[in-house]
């Protein structure tokens, strides 16, 4: 099983968090994320984009608005890949404007 995770730098219980995750999950499994193609004066798009058209499934923390996440969503919606999303209820900076855009959406 192959999986890609994406999610913001900021704040950093996220990132911190998620890496913890991936430290006990990847046993076996496949599992990357975006902090090891972050390589300092390079443009990493590309290279995310690659690793989600080679992965089985694509997992994002959307416990904040985060354009560049959303970006990969979608371009793993029009891939076809299975997704999952996930939040971190310690975090509570963004959740109203979360909240509303699910809100609209649902209307």
């Amino acid at each position: 099983m192959s999986a890609f995770i994406a999610y913001p730098s900021k704040p950093e219980i996220i990132g911190e968090t998620i890496e913890a995750a991936v430290e006990l999950l990847a046993a076996g499994n496949e599992i990357k994320t975006w902090r090891e193609t972050d390589v300092v004066g390079r443009f990493i798009s590309t290279e995310i984009l690659q690793k989600i058209d080679a992965i089985d499934w694509f997992c994002a923390d959307i416990s904040v608005l985060n354009l560049n996440v959303a970006y990969e969503i979608g371009y793993a919606i029009g891939a076809k890949k299975r997704i999952f999303l996930i939040s971190n209820q310690a975090v509570q900076e963004g959740k109203k404007e979360i909240e509303e855009i699910v809100r609209s959406k649902l209307s």
